[in-house]
């Protein structure tokens, strides 16, 4: 597994904010990610990742 993250710049006024995450593969279980996310999310938080989308 590779990771790389680099701060890019700081955002711009009125900018919507946004992060991306990518996964490159054959055969990565949906549900299981979903999963995994769900288990991230801080008490008292939405219930689910907002925004998320699978591209096959």
């Amino acid at each position: 597994m590779l990771f790389a993250g680099n701060a890019d710049r700081e955002w711009k006024r009125g900018e919507k904010k946004l992060s991306e995450m990518v996964f490159i593969g054959k055969n990565l279980n949906q549900e299981w990610f979903q999963k995994q996310f769900e288990g991230c999310i801080a008490e008292g938080q939405s219930n689910s990742v907002k925004g998320h989308r699978f591209v096959e």
